[in-house]
């Protein structure tokens, strides 16, 4: 594992073609910047040009993007260049005693996220033997299933995939330590027992 403590445009610019690149955005809720504290970024991105952005510049054969639900129609909206939507994973979130997980909502409180697949247009098909469901427990605002994020590249190491990227991967990361994956956010100097992992 590699730690880069960039910007995503300037990972992005600069990185080398990846079999998956996993993406956790701080999405732009209404549009509006979230309080400094709530996140690791100044300032949040139009998720309409983070989007077009991502799509247009990334270079790897698979993207598996972490969505809210509400913001699915930005992701369905936005053009998606030279990659096509193939599916959907559905996160059901619970709490330490398996009891499902309800948090915010404007319509119907959410227990769940979705993490979208897309691929390539030139590149063949996963073929895994993935579910398209994780059933987990809901940590910190923000962090995703670490463990079942691990369970996803196993799997995909057994399809010859298995040169990875994780953009916006936050701090919580030693369940990567034995993979070939450039983990990339700010901030990531935090991250003390990695410092010689770090890329600067």
């Amino acid at each position: 594992m590699k730690l880069f403590d960039l910007d995503w445009k300037d990972y992005i610019n600069q990185m080398e073609y990846k079999d998956v690149c996993i993406i956790d955005p701080p999405w732009n809720y209404n549009q509006q910047c979230l309080n400094k504290s709530q996140l690791n970024y100044e300032l949040l991105f139009s998720n309409g040009d983070f989007l077009d952005y991502m799509f247009k510049n990334l270079k790897s054969k698979h993207i598996l993007l972490w969505t809210t639900n509400s913001m699915l129609i930005d992701v369905f909206q936005c053009n998606h260049y030279d990659y096509i939507y193939k599916t959907m994973v559905t996160w059901v979130k619970t709490t330490k005693k398996n009891l499902l997980a309800f948090g915010m909502g404007y319509s119907f409180r959410n227990c769940t996220e979705q993490l979208l697949v897309f691929s390539n247009k030139n590149e063949k098909a996963m073929k895994t033997k993935l579910r398209n469901i994780i059933v987990a427990k809901s940590g910190n605002r923000t962090i995703k299933p670490k463990k079942e994020e691990v369970k996803i590249l196993k799997e995909l190491i057994q399809c010859d995939l298995n040169k990875f990227s994780y953009i916006f991967s936050g701090p919580d990361l030693i369940e990567f330590n034995e993979f070939d994956i450039e983990c990339v956010d700010k901030n990531l100097k935090e991250c003390l027992f990695f410092e010689n992992n770090f890329v600067y």
